[in-house]
């Protein structure tokens, strides 16, 4: 979303562009840390392997 928000920050005022930008990168962030958070979560228990 960020790379998107950059390349269309041309079609927003110049004073809101660093806005636009800043907004899709804290989306990016949002939607990132739960992703993560549900790999960890739902990854199945490793079990050590015998030395």
């Amino acid at each position: 979303m960020a790379a998107r928000a950059q390349e269309a920050a041309a079609a927003v005022r110049e004073a809101d562009r660093d806005l636009l930008v800043a907004a899709a990168w804290l989306h990016d962030i949002g939607y990132a840390v739960p992703r993560h958070r549900a790999l960890i979560v739902c990854a199945p228990p490793t079990t050590p392997s015998a030395p």
